[in-house]
C-alpha cells in the first residue's frame, strides 16, 4: 500500500476547520482615531484585495457601473465613496456584511468566486470600527461635507466629448424673431407651433418631452423654415437684408462696383445672423454661391439662398458659435451663448454695446434681473419637474424660479412653508404642509404613486438626491409577493434600495396619490406617517415629509443636484463633478455657502468660469 497522500488547502481538512475572522469592534482601542487612520488601514490591507486577482470588484463596481458601491482606480477615492455610501456602518448591506454573508445570493464576491481572505476581512472590520468610532466621537457625517476625495487632482483620461449644446426649440424661435422680426406665422397659422414636434420642442399642451440632441427631424424642419423666412425677408428687405439692395446685379461688365457692394452686403448678413464678420474664405465662397444661384433664380433669390445656408451654419445652430475657437476675441461669442442659455434669445445690439463697458460679469448681473431670465428659467424648471402645464403641476417650477430670481436659499425648495402663485407672488399655504417645499405640492405628488409602488420616493431620491435604483432580474420574480415589511428585511435582496424607499414611502402616507392631505386611511384608522423605525440607519428619520426635507437639504447629494441644475442651464449638460470638473464643483460649493444659498451667484460663477468660457485651467 502506497504512502502517497493529497495536499489539502487550509480549512479543507475536517480536522482543520477554516479560520474564523475576528469581527469584534472595540471603540476603546480607537479613542483618538482620525479618519486618516482608517484610510491608511483600508489602503494598505483592504483595497488591494478589492482591485487585484480573480475576485476583483472593478468588473462590476467600476465608476461607470452606476452601482451604489463603487471601486475606482484610487484607494482614497474608493474609501471616501464607501464612507459616503454608509458602507462602513454596522448595518445590513455594509461591506463587512456583504463579504461575510451566509446567503450565496448576497455574499461578495459574487458568482461563486473565492471569498476574501480572513486577513482582509479582519482589516475591513478594523477599518469599519475606526470609521464608526470617529463618527460616534463627533466627526462630521460623511454625506454632509464636500467629498474629500474630490479635493485631490483628477488624474483620469481627458474628456473628448463635443462640449457645445445644439440650439433648442425656444432658442431657435427667439433667434428667428430677433434676426428676422418674423414669428413664422403665415395666414394665421403659427408654423413653429405646427411643427413643434419636428423641432423637438415642448409646449406643455401637446408636447411634454424635449429632444435632448439634434435629430434628423430638426434638420428637416429647417428645410421648411429657412426658405420661407429667408425668402420673405429678402423680398421685403427686412431682417438681415434691411438697407440692402437685393435686386442689384452681383457683377459688373467692367469694374468691381457691384461685386464690392455685394460683398459688403454679405458681411452685413453675417453680422446680423451670426454676430460676426465672415472670414476671407467665407466671403469668397458665399459670393461664389450667390453668383451660381443667380443662374437659377433672381438676384433676390440668390440673397435668400445665402441666408438659407447661414441658417444651417453651426454658428447659427449651436448655442456657442463654434467660430469662438478661432476668434481673436471670443467674448462676443460667449455673450451669444450666455444670452441664449440664460434668456433663451440672442443678445440685442444694445447688449453687444454694453459688453464693451460692463464685460460679461456686468451682463450676467443685468440678465439675472431681466424678465426674460425669469420667463426662460421657468420653462427649464417646468421640464425639470416634469410639469403638465397646469397651474398645479407648475407650482413647483414657480417656487424654484422664485427662489432663484429673488436670491433665496435653495434649501427652501424642500423646506419652504409657502407657495408661489401664478403671478409669482409668495402666498401662505395650509399648516399641514409644514416645511416641505415642493415635496407636498399637489402637482408634484400627483402621478407619483406611493405604497405599494414606491414611485414617489424613487422619483424624489433620484431627482433631488442623485440616487440610482436598479432592479436586477431576480427581483422582478419576487415583487408580487413582497410586502413593505419584507423589503426592509436586511437579508432581502430588496434591502439595498428599500432601506431608503420604504421608510420614505411611509413618511408620505398622509398625502394620497392625487396630492390631497388626509389623516385617516380608507378604513378610517389614523395614519402613522413616521418612518416607523423600519431601518435603524435611515438618514431621514422622523414624522412626515418635513422630517425628510429638513434632513435632506443638509446632504452633499442634494447640494450637488442644486448646483448642477444651474450648471446644466448654462452648459447644456451635467457637471462631471467626480471627474475632470471637481475643481469647479468646489468653487460652486463655496460660492453657494458664502452667499447663503443664492443660486444667482452660482450662475454667475459658472458664466465667468474657465469651463463656460472654454479656457484651460
Amino acid at each position: 500500500m502506497g504512502c502517497e497522500g493529497q495536499i489539502l488547502s487550509p480549512g479543507s481538512d475536517p480536522l482543520d476547520p477554516p479560520e474564523v475572522a475576528n469581527l469584534t469592534c472595540d471603540p476603546s482601542q480607537y479613542a483618538n482615531v482620525k479618519l486618516e487612520d482608517a484610510l491608511r488601514e483600508f489602503t494598505s490591507n483592504v483595497y488591494p484585495a478589492l482591485t487585484q486577482g480573480q475576485s476583483t470588484c472593478l468588473g462590476c463596481h467600476n465608476a461607470s457601473s452606476k452601482r451604489r458601491f463603487l471601486t475606482t482606480g484610487d484607494a482614497s477615492e474608493t474609501f471616501y465613496l464607501a464612507r459616503e455610501g454608509g458602507y462602513f456602518k454596522a448595518q445590513p448591506g455594509s461591506l463587512l456584511d456583504r463579504v461575510t454573508a451566509a446567503d450565496p445570493m448576497t455574499i461578495m464576491p459574487s458568482g461563486g468566486e473565492a471569498p476574501l481572505p480572513t486577513t482582509v476581512i479582519e482589516a475591513l472590520a478594523r477599518t469599519a470600527c475606526m470609521v464608526q468610532t470617529f463618527e460616534a466621537n463627533g466627526g462630521p457625517a460623511a454625506d454632509e461635507v464636500f467629498p474629500p476625495e474630490l479635493l485631490t487632482p483628477y488624474t483620469g483620461a481627458a474628456n473628448t466629448d463635443y462640449d457645445n449644446p445644439f440650439i433648442n426649440y425656444l432658442q431657435l424661435k427667439a433667434k428667428v424673431k430677433s434676426v428676422f422680426n418674423d414669428g413664422w406665422v403665415r395666414s394665421g397659422v403659427d408654423n413653429f407651433a405646427k411643427n413643434i414636434g419636428m423641432f423637438g420642442g415642448v409646449d406643455f399642451t401637446s408636447h411634454f418631452v424635449e429632444a435632448r440632441v439634434a435629430t434628423s427631424d430638426f434638420l428637416l424642419g429647417l428645410d421648411l423654415l429657412a426658405p420661407d423666412v429667408c425668402r420673405q425677408a429678402a423680398t421685403n428687405k427686412t431682417g438681415p437684408f434691411a438697407g440692402l439692395n437685393v435686386t442689384q446685379s452681383l457683377t459688373d461688365s467692367s469694374g468691381t462696383t457691384n461685386q464690392t457692394a455685394a460683398k459688403a452686403g454679405i458681411t452685413q448678413v453675417y453680422q446680423r445672423m451670426l454676430y460676426r464678420d465672415p472670414t476671407a474664405a467665407e466671403l469668397s465662397s458665399t459670393y461664389t454661391l450667390m453668383t451660381d444661384l443667380v443662374t437659377l433664380d433672381t438676384v433676390t433669390g440668390a440673397w435668400s439662398g445665402a441666408c438659407e445656408a447661414l441658417m444651417r451654419h453651426p454658428d447659427f445652430l449651436f448655442t456657442l458659435p463654434p467660430s469662438y475657437a478661432t476668434a481673436t476675441d471670443p467674448t462676443k461669442s460667449m455673450l451669444v451663448s450666455l444670452s441664449q442659455q440664460l434668456l433663451g434669445r440672442p443678445p440685442t445690439q444694445a447688449e453687444f454695446t454694453q459688453l464693451a463697458t460692463a464685460g460679461l460679469s456686468g451682463l450676467v448681473d443685468a440678465y439675472l434681473k431681466s424678465p426674460d431670465f425669469q420667463a426662460y428659467f421657468f420653462t427649464r424648471m417646468q421640464l425639470r419637474v416634469e410639469s403638465q402645464g397646469t397651474p398645479d403641476s407648475d407650482e413647483s417650477a414657480r417656487l424654484w424660479t422664485w427662489l432663484v430670481v429673488n436670491g433665496q436659499n435653495f434649501e427652501e425648495l424642500f423646506t419652504g412653508d409657502y407657495s408661489i402663485d401664478p403671478s409669482f407672488t409668495k402666498q401662505p399655504r395650509a399648516a399641514e404642509h409644514g416645511k416641505t417645499g415642493v415635496l407636498t405640492m399637489k402637482g408634484y405628488v400627483s402621478n407619483k404613486p406611493g405604497l405599494p409602488h414606491y414611485n414617489y420616493p424613487a422619483r424624489v431620491l433620484s431627482g433631488f438626491m442623485g440616487s440610482v435604483f436598479e432592479i436586477p432580474p431576480e427581483v422582478f420574480a419576487m415583487r408580487a409577493a413582497a410586502t413593505a415589511a419584507s423589503t426592509v428585511d436586511p437579508t432581502s435582496i430588496c434591502f439595498n434600495c428599500h432601506q431608503l424607499l420604504t421608510p420614505m414611502a411611509h413618511q408620505r402616507l398622509k398625502w394620497d396619490d392625487n396630492g390631497d392631505y388626509r389623516t385617516v386611511d380608507a378604513s378610517g384608522a389614523p395614519i402613522d406617517d413616521s418612518d416607523r423605525g423600519l431601518v435603524p440607519t435611515y438618514p431621514y428619520k422622523g414624522v412626515g415629509m418635513e422630517a425628510f426635507a429638513t434632513r435632506a437639504v443638509k446632504k452633499e447629494a442634494f447640494v450637488r443636484r442644486m448646483l448642477n441644475t444651474e450648471f446644466v442651464l448654462l452648459m447644456g449638460r451635467e457637471m462631471r463633478s467626480r471627474d475632470d470638473e471637481r475643481v469647479i464643483y468646489k468653487q460652486l460649493w463655496d460660492t453657494a455657502f458664502a452667499n447663503g444659498g443664492d443660486l444667482r451667484q452660482v450662475i454667475k460663477a459658472v458664466a465667468l468660469s474657465n469651463t463656460f468660457q472654454r479656457k484651460s485651467p
